[in-house]
C-alpha cells in the first residue's frame, strides 16, 4: 500500500474546496523518540526527529512526552502527557492522550483522564501506559493504570486495556472490562503494543497462566495477540505469542517475562525483550535483558543481545521499533534502577541510550545522530516506495462545476481516495475506490460549506 503524505494544503480560490498538495517520501525513515530537555528554566521530556542524522525537537506545545509513537502512514504522533498538577489532592495528576498532526502543527487532545476524588479520604487517578493508532488511524488502543489513594499512602493500582475513537476518543473496546483488579508486580502489563498492518490485531504483554517448574500455576506476562470480533467489534486474545517461565524449585526463585512487542512491517515478524529475573522476591539482582525476533505466531524465536560483548544484568529496556527494511531494531536500553534494598522494574531514563542492531549480523550500532533517549518509533513511509510526480488538484468546469483530478497516477492501477474535513486522525471516513483513468479524467468536486481535505490511497 502506497501513502502519499500530506505535507500542506492549497485552496481552490471556492469555498468549501482544498486539495493537499502531495508529495514523495524520501527513502529514509524517519526515527522519533523522547529525551530529556529544557523548556525554559524547566525540564521535561522532549519530542524529537531524527532524519539523515539531522536531529530536531518538535514543538507540541507540551513538556511532557510519554510513550510517543508515529502513525504507520507517518502523519500523526500519539503521546501522553500529565495534567496540571492539583496541589489540594497531593497525588501524581492524571495523563491525557494527545495526536500532534505533522501536517498541520497543531496537537490535540484525544482521550481525557481527570484525577477524581471518589470519598474525602480517597483520590483516583489515571495514567496511560502505552497508546498507539491503527494502521487507518481510526482508532486508538491504550493501556491506562487506575491508581486510588487514601491521602499519600496505600496506593492500589490495575491497569486496563482500551480501543478508543481517535476522532473523540470515544471507548469502543473494553477487553479487560470486568476482570477484576490485577496486580502488575513486574510493571509489564500493556507496556507496548503493536498492531498488525491489517489492523485487525494488536500485540501486547499482560498476564496469563503458566505451569511452575515445581509443577504449580503462576500469572506471568508474556506477549499476547488481540483480535478484533468482526461480528460484533470486541476484541479477545487469539494466540499467546510468547512463553514466560516460573522458576520456583530453585532458590532464589527466577522468572521470565517479555514486554516491548513490535510487529515487523510486512506482518510476518515479532520482536519483544525478553527479561530473566534471577530473583524475583529478593530483587538481589538486576535483570537480564535481551532481544528476540520470531515469526508472527512466535515461533522460530532467535536471541539478540542489546550489547556489543553480549548480556550485561542490570539494565532494561525503553522501548523496541523495526526498521522499514525489517533488517534491524531500534531499541533502548538503560540502567535498572536500585533504590538500595533491591532492583525495580523500572529504568532511568535519564541515562537511556538509543541503538540499532542489525538482525543479520547481530552487530550493535550507535544511530546516526542520537545518543541518548528512549521509547524510539520509527515511520514506515520509506518501505511502502511511492512513486514519484503522483500531485492532486481542482480544476474549474465553469458555471459553479470543478472536478479534482490526479496526475502521475498509473491509468490502469486502482486507487483510494478519501475526503475529511479535517486532517486530524480519524477523520478521514470510508474511501472511495477509481481506477488511474478516472482520476486523470476528474472527478465531480461539488462546493460546500466546509473546507475539505482529499487524501489518495494507492
Amino acid at each position: 500500500m502506497s501513502l502519499f503524505r500530506l505535507r500542506g494544503v492549497v485552496t481552490s480560490g471556492v469555498l468549501g474546496l482544498a486539495v493537499s498538495v502531495l508529495t514523495i517520501e524520501t527513502a529514509h525513515a524517519q526515527l522519533f523518540y523522547a529525551a530529556g530537555a529544557q523548556f525554559g528554566d524547566r525540564t521535561g521530556i522532549g519530542l524529537f526527529q531524527e532524519q539523515n542524522g539531522q536531529v530536531t525537537q518538535i514543538p507540541t506545545g507540551f513538556v511532557e512526552h510519554n510513550f510517543p509513537s508515529i502513525s504507520r502512514d507517518n502523519n500523526f504522533i500519539v503521546f501522553s502527557s500529565p495534567d496540571p498538577v492539583t496541589p489540594a489532592l497531593q497525588v501524581p495528576p492524571s495523563s491525557d492522550i494527545y495526536v500532534y498532526s505533522r501536517a498541520s502543527g497543531q496537537t490535540r487532545r484525544v482521550v481525557d483522564h481527570t484525577t477524581s476524588v471518589v470519598s474525602p479520604s480517597e483520590v483516583d487517578s489515571y495514567t496511560p501506559v502505552s497508546a498507539v493508532l491503527s494502521p487507518d488511524n481510526q482508532v486508538i488502543a491504550y493501556g491506562v493504570m487506575l491508581t486510588r489513594r487514601e491521602g499519600l499512602a496505600n496506593p492500589q493500582s490495575t491497569k486496563e486495556l482500551n480501543i478508543a475513537r481517535a476522532s473523540d476518543g470515544l471507548i469502543l473496546a473494553n477487553p479487560t472490562f470486568g476482570r477484576g483488579p490485577v496486580s502488575d508486580a513486574f510493571q509489564a502489563e500493556f507496556v507496548g503494543i503493536s498492531w498488525d498492518p491489517s489492523g485487525n490485531s494488536f500485540v501486547t504483554p499482560t498476564y496469563f497462566s503458566v505451569p511452575t517448574q515445581a509443577g504449580s500455576v503462576q500469572q506471568l506476562p508474556g506477549i499476547v495477540r488481540y483480535t478484533r470480533n468482526q461480528s460484533d467489534g470486541s476484541w479477545f486474545i487469539s494466540s499467546t505469542l510468547s512463553q514466560p517461565r516460573y522458576f520456583d524449585a530453585q532458590i532464589p526463585i527466577g522468572a521470565e517475562t517479555q514486554i516491548y512487542p513490535a510487529i515487523s512491517p510486512s506482518g510476518t515478524g515479532l520482536a519483544y525483550f525478553h527479561l530473566t529475573w534471577p530473583d524475583v522476591f529478593g530483587n538481589s539482582q538486576g535483570v537480564v535483558a535481551r532481544i528476540v525476533v520470531a515469526n508472527s505466531d512466535g515461533s522460530n524465536a532467535v536471541f539478540f543481545s542489546p550489547f556489543p560483548q553480549g548480556p550485561q544484568s542490570g539494565f532494561y529496556p525503553v522501548g523496541l521499533a523495526w526498521d522499514p527494511s525489517g533488517s534491524s531494531l531500534i531499541f533502548s536500553i538503560a540502567p535498572q534502577i536500585n533504590v538500595g534494598t533491591g532492583y525495580l522494574a523500572l529504568a532511568d531514563a535519564t541515562a537511556a541510550v538509543v541503538r540499532r542492531v542489525n538482525l543479520n549480523t547481530g552487530e550493535i550500532t550507535q544511530v546516526n545522530g542520537v545518543d541518548a533517549g528512549f521509547f524510539p518509533s520509527i515511520s514506515q513511509v520509506g518501505s511502502f516506495g511511492s512513486p514519484a510526480g503522483v500531485k492532486l488538484g481542482i480544476v474549474s468546469q465553469g458555471n459553479g462545476q470543478f472536478v479534482l483530478k490526479a496526475t502521475g497516477v498509473d491509468p490502469n492501477l486502482l486507487y483510494r481516495l478519501q475526503s475529511s474535513t479535517t486532517p486530524d486522525a480519524g477523520g478521514f471516513g470510508t474511501p472511495q475506490n477509481f481506477l488511474g483513468s478516472q482520476l486523470l479524467a476528474g472527478i465531480n468536486a461539488a462546493p460546500g460549506t466546509q473546507t475539505r481535505f482529499f487524501r489518495l490511497i494507492q
